[in-house]
């Protein structure tokens, strides 16, 4: 028992075992994390799939890294990389790395100290740089990132030669951008490089050229824009965002910050007597009664004059002598409509009317003299019976007109109306 006891003890101390890496403040760090890193070896001897381990790194005691840390696993290379660059003044922190084995879900645990030194000559001026059609690991390759230093020291900006080094890097999408388009494009990456020499005359006067590309409003770098120096960055097939072009001298940037912060924070106001002896009993109570009755009084005081006012229209003014009665207007539209019912009759012909008259006349006597006929056997099957003829139709209704004088009475002196 104590035996196994021992063994699981010796073998979690060497699965925590701690290593160390030494890194300079304001220069990039690039720690690549793979297998090697937690002893694992295959039993057969052979090699590992690609994907077979993944990794996930963070602050000791922390859920994620810090803020200038980044973590990628490339699936190409089958690796994870950890990288950034740290701040001035940062002090020594411990990276915990838990690696999974997909195969048997063995998990082994890594405890990496980062001795963080002060790099003793900063850089002072900062080129800042947007690639696109990239991605992070394509850039953590030492000889891609190098072929582009070279670049700037070669033919852009030769008086860094000596201490030109990568201050930041990112990927584009984490700092905001937008995937592209096409999947199998890369993301982007942003970074800067630095230098303690002052900027050559080359960079000045591409500054000035890609100025224009920045004008407020601008949403979308245009992409048929070419700089004279685009030839440089070409033959190395790097595929530059000019849009983000930018030189930064970094020590007036902290001159302008120390400068607002003094004008803001100014210690000797903490030394004023009457400044701190403020008590929170000295201190103004605000009442919002007052607030709260003017909210209410003023859209109160509004909607009794609207309902005064509308009272007095309907009710009051009915008792006058020029008001006209509540039916008024029906019984106008009611005139209205009889004389263009007049104005009609009377725009027709007086032949036309008469001609109407003794039609309609005829056709009610055409109809009394059926329903008389009809009368004597009423019964549609006596009478289908006697004659092997259908039914007759049911007797109509209508006025009945049974004299002969009345079917023929022309009388043109009488107006007929329809």
């Amino acid at each position: 028992m104590n035996q196994a006891v021992r063994l699981f003890g010796f073998l979690l101390l060497f699965s925590s075992a701690t290593w160390a890496e030494e890194i300079h403040t304001t220069k990039l760090f690039i720690m690549t994390v793979g297998p090697w890193v937690f002893d694992w070896t295959d039993s057969k001897g052979g090699g590992h799939s690609p994907n077979q381990f993944s990794y996930r790194p963070s602050l000791l005691n922390a859920p994620d890294l810090p803020s200038w840390m980044y973590y990628t696993y490339s699936e190409r290379h089958g690796r994870g990389f950890v990288y950034g660059a740290a701040p001035p003044h940062q002090k020594d922190l411990q990276i915990e790395v838990i690696g999974l084995n997909k195969k048997n879900y063995e998990a082994r645990r890594r405890v990496i100290k980062m001795n963080v030194v002060e790099k003793a000559e900063p850089a002072l001026y900062e080129v800042h740089l947007k690639v696109d059609k990239l991605n992070v690991e394509d850039m953590l390759d030492s000889d891609r990132y190098n072929r582009l230093l070279d670049v700037f020291r070669r033919s852009l900006w030769p008086e860094s030669q000596s201490d030109l080094y990568i201050t930041f890097l990112a990927s584009a999408v984490q700092l905001g951008a937008r995937l592209p388009l096409n999947p199998f494009e890369g993301e982007g990456i942003v970074m800067h490089i630095g230098s303690r020499a002052p900027f050559s005359k080359t960079l000045e006067d591409l500054q000035l050229e890609v100025l224009p590309l920045r004008s407020k409003g601008q949403t979308n770098c245009p992409d048929f824009k070419h700089t004279s120096v685009e030839r440089f960055f070409k033959q190395y097939n790097f595929s530059l965002d000019w849009c983000a072009f930018r030189l930064v001298n970094v020590t007036s940037q902290i001159e302008d910050v120390l400068e607002d912060f003094s004008a803001e924070y100014n210690p000797t106001w903490l030394n004023q007597k009457n400044a701190i002896s403020v008590s929170k009993q000295e201190l103004p109570n605000r009442h919002y009664m007052s607030e709260l009755a003017l909210t209410l009084v003023v859209p109160l005081l509004c909607l009794a004059v609207l309902v005064i006012l509308l009272t007095f229209i309907l009710c009051f003014q009915q008792d006058t002598a020029n008001d006209k009665p509540p039916f008024a207007i029906i019984d106008s539209l009611f005139v209205a409509f009889e004389g263009m019912v007049r104005k009609r009759n009377d725009d027709t012909p007086q032949s036309q009317l008469v001609q109407y008259e003794a039609v309609q006349r005829a056709s009610n006597t055409l109809r009394s003299l059926s329903t008389q006929r009809d009368g004597e056997d009423s019964s549609p099957r006596v009478s289908m019976e006697r004659s092997g003829l259908r039914p007759n139709p049911p007797p109509y209704s209508g006025i009945h007109h049974t004299t002969r004088d009345e079917f023929f009475d022309d009388d043109d002196t009488k107006t007929w109306y329809c």
